[in-house]
């Protein structure tokens, strides 16, 4: 049964789904926010009192208004995202359960962003987030957040599988929290020597790759085998590469150039771009 989320009022996933649909059902989202701003003040002063006084069932209640605030948050976010789905529902009751109990406790604007894009995108397109991807955002704070969207600036796309390259030189151009990301799961191979063998497209000839850098596609012919030096062999892990689409990146281009030059200085040559 496909649970569609402006029209379903169901008691079965609780009382936060209910109060979810019916955050989403509101157009008003200028009045939505308006209320969550002004109730979010006293709530936190509500739950700072009742820790003082030691009065659990405040605490609670506090908590509870803390997660439904986070909630219309995210749901202010991910209305605008819906709107040109033709009919948003989640196929898996056991999925948005999951969704809800890990996004409810997301105060900060950067990682409730991400929570709302994979609301959205799970609504359009079933399966497009993993149980494991909800689980991994649940632990990432604004800054892991932050550390793999410059991550996602040093991605090209070969055919459709990203690939990280960062050579030495990128260092400097845009440095990454290496530690950060091992930490997420979301990256790895942080250090690692490695060869990358010629890359070829399914249309060209043998060991020439057209690869893309954001909205830029260049074609490139690569010698059989490319040698890569210390630092530069990095990769997504799958869940690295479900979550990239959630990273609002932009390209750096000095860091472009530079992978160009590093690469011809390796052998690679150039064909073109467009």
């Amino acid at each position: 049964m496909k649970i569609n989320l402006l029209t379903y009022k169901g008691e079965s996933l609780g009382k936060s789904l209910k109060f979810l649909m019916q955050v989403l059902s509101d157009v008003t989202g200028a009045t939505a926010r308006g209320r969550r701003l002004n109730a979010e003040a006293d709530h936190t002063t509500r739950l700072s009192e009742a820790q003082n006084k030691r009065d659990v069932a405040a605490i609670e209640e506090g908590l509870a208004e803390f997660r439904n605030g986070n909630l219309m948050a995210i749901a202010e976010k991910a209305i605008p995202r819906m709107e040109d789905i033709p009919n948003p529902g989640i196929e898996d009751p056991s999925w948005l359960a999951l969704w809800l109990e890990r996004a409810q406790d997301a105060s900060d604007e950067n990682v409730q962003l991400w929570w709302a894009r994979i609301l959205a995108g799970e609504a359009q397109s079933r399966g497009s987030f993993s149980k494991w991807a909800l689980n991994t955002v649940a632990c990432m704070s604004k800054d892991d957040i932050k550390a793999f969207t410059t991550v996602a600036k040093c991605v090209w796309m070969f055919g459709s599988e990203p690939e990280i390259v960062y050579w030495p030189s990128s260092r400097r151009i845009v440095p990454l929290a290496e530690c950060r990301l091992e930490r997420t799961g979301l990256v790895r191979g942080f250090g690692q020597e490695g060869v990358l063998e010629g890359y070829h497209h399914e249309n060209a000839p043998q060991r020439e790759a057209i690869i893309r850098y954001f909205g830029e596609q260049y074609a490139f012919r690569f010698p059989e085998s490319l040698e890569v030096p210390r630092g530069t062999t990095i990769s997504l892990t799958l869940l690295g590469k479900e979550l990239y689409s959630l990273c609002d990146a932009t390209a750096n281009e000095e860091y472009k150039v530079d992978c160009i030059a590093q690469w011809r200085s390796k052998g690679v040559e150039p064909l073109g771009s467009s």
